[in-house]
Formats: C-alpha cells, structure tokens, sequence
C-alpha cells in the first residue's frame, strides 16, 4: 500500500473532481441534487480525514489546489469541521 501523503493526494484530487461535478450541477439548476453531492463530499472527506489524519488530507487538498491553479472551494472541505 502506498504512504499516507500519496492516498491524501489521490482522495484529494477525487474530491476536487466531486466539487467540479457540484459545480456543474449548480450551474445548471440543478441545486438540490448538487446539495446531495455536496453532503456526500463532505461525509467522505470526514471518513477520510478519520483515517489519514486531518492534516494530512489538509495538506493534499493545498497540494492539489495549487496543482489545479488555486481552488479556494477545495481547501473549505477539509477546514469545515464536519
């Protein structure tokens, strides 16, 4: 099995393509199934956040986010106290 960062970086890199997904689903009216997803993203970042450690998905979401050019959205997973 791979290191803890290299699992945070994958889960990350998931969870940044769900918030796209979001995204797409708000700006197509399409708030109540985007809702549903965003509640869902946020149970499997606590989950995953339980399992790695809060600051080592912390540090894959900013690694991610610079990665993808900066994405504010991402970092507000793991810092919302689920």
């Amino acid at each position: 099995m791979k290191d803890k960062t290299y699992q945070a970086r994958v889960a990350a890199l998931s969870l940044s393509q769900c918030t796209t997904v979001v995204n797409l689903l708000r700006a197509h009216e399409q708030g109540e199934h985007a809702d549903n997803m965003e509640a869902a993203i946020n149970v499997v970042a606590s989950l995953i956040s339980n399992e790695l450690g809060r600051d080592t998905l912390a540090q894959a979401m900013s690694w991610v986010s610079d990665e993808l050019g900066g994405s504010s959205e991402l970092s507000q997973i793991v810092t919302t106290p689920h």
